[in-house]
């Protein structure tokens, strides 16, 4: 195997940043949407029904298993 182009390296990070940089808008912006509706609820307790539970238990694990990170994050 031969080594990577200089020029290839180079394309790859710009393309790399530019995702990263759209990751954390859309981050910033899910996060300031679930603060106001967590505002809009006024306290008020969120009912998830059976299969919105099960939803967000899949998308969780998911993550986690992505994120090692957060690995028994949701364990309380």
């Amino acid at each position: 195997m031969g080594s990577v182009s200089p020029l290839l390296t180079y394309l790859l990070l710009i393309v790399s940043g530019w995702v990263h940089r759209r990751q954390l808008i859309v981050i910033e912006f899910l996060q300031a949407e679930n603060r106001l509706l967590k505002e809009r609820l006024s306290g008020k307790r969120i009912r998830f029904t059976d299969a919105e539970r099960a939803l967000l238990a899949r998308k969780a694990k998911a993550l986690c298993q992505a994120t090692p990170i957060l690995a028994g994050y949701g364990d309380r």
